[in-house]
């Protein structure tokens, strides 16, 4: 009788162990999923983009101005801007919100599989027309060189001589802009789609649901199998700390992996290094809030423990 007593501890026992290792297990992706499910979204693709500085796109990894950009910066004097005034003049407010916002629809034509042209001379000269006068005043509030040359009439002199050269420009800037995939990664924006696309199938509802079933399922296992509420709960508190300590072990390792990232095509690995970021941090909150709940749940144990032997008149023992 005493050794089937024996055997059917050392079987609780193992029955606990496994319910713990999978709680573990459900607990610590149940953390990952919610710390990186809002980086796996099409939406960050677009949002890269975004805090991409766009004119250092027209260089290449040297540092060096892309020929093309330079020969589109020629034109653009030649037709009256100030070459003291062209770089400021490429770098304004409405420039910049045209290069990205037409980075932004090629973009989009790589996500939604298309092949259309995202700039044409048409667009250009009414980029102009529309900007001209506020491009000028810019320049002018900023005080840069000749800029004073920009008034109303000249304006339209400059445009007209514009309009004459947006063929060439145009044409420079498909040049620009085979460099500008090549350096942006279509091919991998096109790759982390479809990544994201099986990532969506995974990162539902119902595996948030699954993970909570699971979750229940196997408290109610260690409570089963330690034939006991307040004895399942100190198993449960060594459960969570050991979930804390993984998810800690692997907010750890994550600034290992910075040094893989410098091959991913620019912005993607400025993106992945802040996902990697704030996905350590929040690894880190979710294995601070398991450690203090696994505190909790074993000193509870330990007072409830203390209070039922005190009863008994027994001596206390951890």
């Amino acid at each position: 009788m005493e050794k089937l007593e024996k055997i059917k501890k050392f079987l609780l026992a193992i029955l606990t162990f496994i319910c713990m290792l999978v709680l573990m297990t459900d607990i610590v992706l149940f953390s990952l999923k919610k710390t990186s499910e809002k980086y796996l979204k099409e939406e960050k693709i677009k949002e890269i983009v975004e805090n991409i500085n766009v004119i250092d796109l027209f260089k290449d990894k040297d540092g060096k101005e892309l020929e093309e950009f330079t020969q589109i910066k020629d034109k653009i004097v030649d037709s009256g801007i100030p070459k003291e005034a062209v770089d400021s003049f490429i770098n304004s407010d409405p420039v910049n919100k045209y290069a990205s916002d037409t980075i932004n629809k090629a973009i989009d034509n790589v996500l939604e599989n298309k092949q259309e042209k995202v700039i044409d001379s048409n667009s250009l000269n009414t980029f102009f027309e529309n900007n001209m006068d506020s491009i000028s005043k810019e320049l002018q509030e900023k005080n840069v060189p000749k800029s004073e040359y920009l008034t109303k009439e000249n304006q339209q002199k400059i445009l007209n001589k514009i309009k004459e050269k947006t063929p060439y420009i145009e044409e420079k800037i498909d040049a620009v802009s085979n460099k500008i995939s090549e350096k942006l990664g279509f091919d991998y924006t096109l790759k982390i789609s479809k990544m994201i696309n099986l990532f969506e199938l995974l990162y539902t509802k119902l595996l948030d649901f699954l993970l909570i079933i699971v979750f229940i399922i196997f408290i109610m296992g260690i409570c089963i199998t330690r034939q006991s509420i307040y004895k399942s709960l100190k198993w449960i508190g060594i459960t969570f700390v050991s979930s804390s300590i993984i998810l800690y072990c692997i907010s750890f390792i994550i600034p290992k992996i910075y040094k893989y990232i410098d091959k991913v095509p620019v912005g993607f690995n400025t993106m992945i290094k802040k996902a990697l970021e704030d996905s350590s941090k929040n690894i880190n909150s979710y294995g601070l809030i398991y450690l203090i709940i696994g505190v909790i749940l074993t000193v509870i144990n330990i007072v409830i423990y203390y209070i039922l032997l005190k009863r008994e008149n027994k001596k206390f023992k951890i």
